[in-house]
């Protein structure tokens, strides 16, 4: 997995390779701020995801998700980018079920 890719047409992303050997790539819009810690927390929502039996590449869609909505809510908030997102406020996402 490589978060944050961004493609020579300027889109952003996260790009995966599957078992089957395919490429992915799932583009999101980026959030205008840089927060340290959210690769760690993409890794773990990830891992948690991976480990509860998720594919690959709905685990990667959840964990762009969340980091995307922790980065979205800490700059709503205008809080100091220097210490990180504040995604325990996001925290209750991983528990709801996906729509759809």
């Amino acid at each position: 997995v490589i978060t944050g890719a961004r493609l020579s047409d300027g889109s952003h992303g996260n790009a995966f390779w599957q078992k089957d050997n395919s490429f992915s790539f799932l583009p999101f819009d980026p959030v205008p701020q840089s927060y340290p810690g959210t690769g760690d927390l993409f890794a773990s929502v990830l891992a948690g995801a991976l480990t509860r039996g998720l594919r690959l590449a709905d685990g990667v869609e959840l964990a762009a998700g969340f980091v995307a909505r922790a980065a979205a809510e800490t700059l709503r908030m205008g809080a100091d980018p220097r210490f990180g997102t504040a995604f325990e406020r996001v925290l209750s996402d991983l528990t709801k079920p996906k729509e759809g």
